[in-house]
Order: structure tokens, then sequence, then C-alpha cells
């Protein structure tokens, strides 16, 4: 609760000056270490510099919800993989600074808009904890 509170108050004093900087502030602060980090993004899905921060955070589950099943897909493979911020897989190396890597427990499709194309997922990732860090 102590460490919520913390972040709750770097949050209201305006350390962050956009949505994926709050989350560069998490990884510099060695007392802030979320269970769960639950990410929502718009149709274009995570960056790759927003993927490597969270990964070097390590929360042991991040939730996953997505509109858009091809960038999900794309950033999954950001997140079981060892590759930079410019997404070139095999370029990071075991116990570089690249984060850990996660592994999908589950991916549930959701039909809010039925007789469209359009689906929503839900995915749950957990942390591998392989000594990739």
């Amino acid at each position: 609760l102590t460490k919520l509170k913390e972040l709750s108050s770097a949050a209201g004093k305006g350390k962050s000056k956009d949505k994926d900087s709050f989350l560069f502030d998490i990884d510099n602060n060695e007392t802030a270490t979320p269970d769960v980090i639950l990410v929502d993004p718009a149709r274009a899905g995570l960056s790759a510099e927003l993927v490597t921060a969270i990964r070097k955070i390590a929360p042991p589950r991040i939730v996953y919800v997505s509109c858009n099943p091809v960038t999900q897909a794309r950033d999954f493979y950001r997140f079981f993989g060892n590759e930079d911020e410019s997404g070139k897989h095999g370029s990071a190396k075991r116990g570089s600074s690249f984060g850990h890597r996660y592994k999908l427990q589950s991916c549930t499709p959701i039909d809010l808009f039925p007789n469209t194309p359009h689906v929503e997922t839900v995915a749950v990732l957990l942390r591998v904890d392989d000594g990739s860090v």
C-alpha cells in the first residue's frame, strides 16, 4: 500500500509529462514495483520503447487489452523475445538491459461488435524468471 501511495503521489506531482513517461518514472524508482501492469493501447499498439520500459519494471503479470490483434501479436513478440527497442530480434543478449521476458498465459477474444470484423482481446502475460536479466 505504501508503494501505491508513492506512485499516486509521484503522478499527482506532475513528474510525468505524458502517458508513456509515467512508466519511465516508475522504472527509475526502485521502491515502486507494481504486481500487475494493465495496458489498453490505441490501434497502433505499444511503442518498442514502452515495451522495453515495462520489461525493465518487470511486474509478475501484464494484462493487455487490445482492439487490434495484429499490433497485439507484434507486441507479444517484443515481450517474448530478447530484442532491442528497434525491434531487432536477437540483438539483445542474455543479461542485457532489455528486461525480463514474458510468456502468454491466456488470450480471450471478446466480440463487442457483433456482425463486424472487429474483436477485442484480453491477454495475460506472465514474467519468465529464467535469469534473462
